[in-house]
């Protein structure tokens, strides 16, 4: 039996560890890698989840992985 909720408290769960990586990263805190759907040339898809370097300015795609 499948538990009610799940896709929304995983949902919910993500975008907490996103605003909170966010908020560490905007506070100065270096190193902070969290993944985001952006759009991309990795792949044939216009976007895709890529990990991003966030900080105070701009973020960076990091491109560790190669298809």
């Amino acid at each position: 039996m499948a538990v009610k909720g799940s896709a929304t408290l995983s949902m919910a769960f993500a975008g907490n560890r996103f605003t909170t990586s966010m908020l560490q990263a905007l506070s100065g805190e270096s190193g902070v890698v969290e993944c985001g759907f952006v759009r991309s040339d990795e792949t044939d898809a216009k976007y895709f989840s890529t990990p991003l370097l966030l900080g105070v300015g701009p973020a960076a795609a990091i491109t560790t992985f190669s298809l």
